[in-house]
């Protein structure tokens, strides 16, 4: 499934860099942080994709927006500054990576938007959102 591998190629490029800040990168929710000595987590998940219009008499294909969302918790119970320095280097590592490498059937990552999402129990919660253009190869259809 693209979906899932696309996923997996984020997770794999910042991995190691995020690591290295203290930020635990996952693709799915879990619960085990034995072992896990992290300041943060990193979660990325497929949130969705939205279409171009089409010529409703002879569909061939149409673009897709695959949407991206890396939500952030970080925990500095003394300022959110070290969020920044996150923030800052996902941009780096994810602005024009393309995960997939299919004869150009899909396009480089770039960011859509990032927000703020709250704060609690010590933790600072951002949301980073990227996106990706995909030709989406349709049916054929004629109206004999």
């Amino acid at each position: 499934m693209i979906l899932a591998e696309i996923e997996n190629a984020i997770a794999t490029l910042i991995k190691a860099p995020m690591e290295a800040l203290g930020v635990r990168v996952r693709v799915t929710p879990d619960s085990d942080n034995s072992g896990v000595n992290t300041r943060g987590y990193l979660l990325i998940g497929y949130t969705g994709s939205s279409f171009t219009s089409v010529n409703q008499k002879v569909i061939t294909q149409q673009q897709r927006t695959l949407e991206y969302e890396l939500s952030l918790a970080y925990k500095d119970l003394q300022t959110h500054k070290d969020n920044y320095l996150v923030i800052e280097k996902l941009l780096h590592l994810l602005t024009g990576f393309q995960p997939i490498d299919c004869d150009g059937e899909y396009g480089a990552l770039y960011p859509s938007r990032d927000s703020f999402v709250g704060s609690g129990d010590g933790y600072w919660r951002y949301a980073l959102t990227f996106q990706m253009i995909v030709d989406h190869p349709l049916l054929e259809h004629s109206d004999e």
